[in-house]
C-alpha cells in the first residue's frame, strides 16, 4: 500500500521499516508497506477515515507509530469490528475487497482454528477479570470437564452428557452475546501443513503444533507469563454458510455466500508483528488465500494456508478440545521468522520471487 492522504503518507516517513530496538512496530510497518490484495477503492475508504480521526482529535501525534495506529483502530471499529449497517457486509466481505476474496470452499471442507481462553472465561461467567493464577484454573478445569463428560471422555455420575452439552451452550451463549462483527480467522484441514499438526497425538501437542504453524505468538507461554488456556475449534465450511447471518447481534458480517472467505490483508485485523501479508497466487486465480508465519525458525514445514469468514455462533459440537498449552515453543526471533517465510512464500507462489523486497 501506498498512500495518497498526507497525513498517512508522513507517518511512513518517519516509522522504522527494519528491526529496531524499539519494539515489533517495523514488523506491521512492513505489512502495511508490502500489502498487495488490498483495492485501491477499499484504500480509499481507509484513507478516508484519516480525517474522521483527526477532526476528532484522536490522534497521538508522537511517535508516528501511534498516530498510524489511531488511524488504524478508527478503520477497524467502524468498517470491520462493529458494522451495524442492515444489509450492509463489512468491508473484508465487501465487492470492493475483490482482490482478496477466495472462491468458496465446499462445504464438507473442514476449517480449524485456536483460540485464546482468558478473555472468553471471563465473558462467560467462570472467572472474574483479574482472577488469580488458581481461579483461571478453577475455571478452565470446570470447562474442560463439561466438555469432556459431553464428549464422553469422562463418567460424571451428577452430571448427563446432556446436560454437560447445555451447560457449554450456555457458556457459549454467553461469549456469542459479546461478539462483534469482525472476521474470523481459520486454517483449512485439507493443507498438507495444518494436516500434519492437527495429527499430534494428543490435544495440548495438537494445540503447540498449531499454534507454531499458524504464527501465534501471543500464545507462548513466555509470552503470557502463565498458564495458556486455549480452545480447539473444527467445523466446516457449510456450518459457516448456515450460520453466518444468525449472530446475537443481528448483523451479518458477509451477506452474499460466494463472498464470504478472503485472504487477511492489513485491513482486517489488529496491527500484528507475526502477521505477514500474501501476495496473490497467479496459478489458482480466485483461490489464493493467506499463508502463515511459523514461529520455528528451523521447520521444514510448508506454508500453512489461512482465511476469514464471517463469524457464527459457536456451538458445543465446534469444539474439538479444550487444553492447556505447556510446551514453551521455540524461542522467538521475529526478524529471522519472517525472513523464512519470505523464502517459502518466493518458493512455494507463482511470480512472487521478488516478494518482501528490498527488505528480505
Amino acid at each position: 500500500m501506498k498512500f495518497i492522504h498526507p497525513a498517512l503518507a508522513d507517518v511512513f516517513q518517519t516509522i522504522p521499516l527494519h528491526p529496531s530496538g524499539s519494539g515489533p512496530e517495523w514488523a506491521w510497518a512492513q505489512n502495511v508497506v508490502l500489502e498487495q490484495q488490498v483495492t485501491t477503492a477499499r484504500q480509499q475508504v481507509f484513507e478516508e477515515q484519516a480525517d474522521a480521526v483527526a477532526a476528532g482529535g484522536l490522534l497521538d501525534p508522537t511517535p508516528a507509530d501511534s498516530v498510524f495506529q489511531d488511524y488504524h483502530d478508527a478503520y477497524l471499529k467502524r468498517r470491520v469490528f462493529n458494522r451495524a449497517v442492515p444489509g450492509k457486509p463489512i468491508d473484508t466481505f465487501h465487492p470492493a475487497n475483490q482482490n482478496a476474496m477466495g472462491q468458496t470452499p465446499g462445504k464438507r471442507t473442514a476449517l480449524v482454528r485456536l483460540d485464546d481462553l482468558a478473555w472468553p472465561m471471563q465473558v462467560m461467567g467462570l472467572v472474574a477479570k483479574g482472577a488469580s493464577d488458581a481461579d483461571n484454573r478453577a475455571a478452565f478445569n470446570r470447562l474442560c470437564h463439561a466438555f469432556q463428560v459431553f464428549k464422553g471422555k469422562v463418567a460424571d455420575a451428577a452430571l448427563s452428557a446432556a446436560d454437560a452439552q447445555r451447560q457449554l451452550g450456555n457458556w457459549l451463549d454467553q461469549w456469542n452475546n459479546v461478539r462483534d462483527t469482525r472476521p474470523v480467522f481459520a486454517a483449512p484441514l485439507s493443507s498438507n501443513a495444518v494436516k500434519a499438526a492437527f495429527g499430534a497425538a494428543d490435544g495440548a501437542a495438537k494445540a503447540a503444533a498449531l499454534r507454531d504453524l499458524l504464527g501465534l505468538g501471543h500464545l507462548l507461554p513466555p509470552e503470557r507469563k502463565g498458564p495458556v488456556f486455549a480452545i480447539l475449534w473444527k467445523y466446516e465450511v457449510g456450518d459457516v454458510l448456515e450460520q453466518m447471518g444468525k449472530m446475537p447481534h443481528g448483523h451479518a458480517s458477509a451477506t452474499d455466500v460466494t463472498r464470504a472467505f478472503a485472504a487477511p490483508t492489513v485491513l482486517d485485523g489488529p496491527l500484528y508483528p507475526w502477521f505477514f501479508p500474501s501476495p496473490p497466487d497467479a496459478r489458482v486465480p480466485g483461490t489464493s488465500f493467506g499463508r502463515t508465519v511459523h514461529l520455528d525458525t528451523t521447520s521444514q514445514s510448508p506454508l500453512a494456508v489461512e482465511l476469514l469468514h464471517p463469524p457464527f455462533p459457536y456451538q458445543p459440537r465446534d469444539i474439538h478440545d479444550i487444553v492447556e498449552i505447556t510446551d514453551p515453543g521455540p524461542s522467538l526471533n521475529l526478524h529471522a521468522a519472517r525472513a523464512a517465510h519470505v523464502a517459502k512464500v518466493r518458493g512455494e507462489v507463482k511470480d512472487a520471487t521478488a516478494f518482501g523486497a528490498p527488505y528480505y
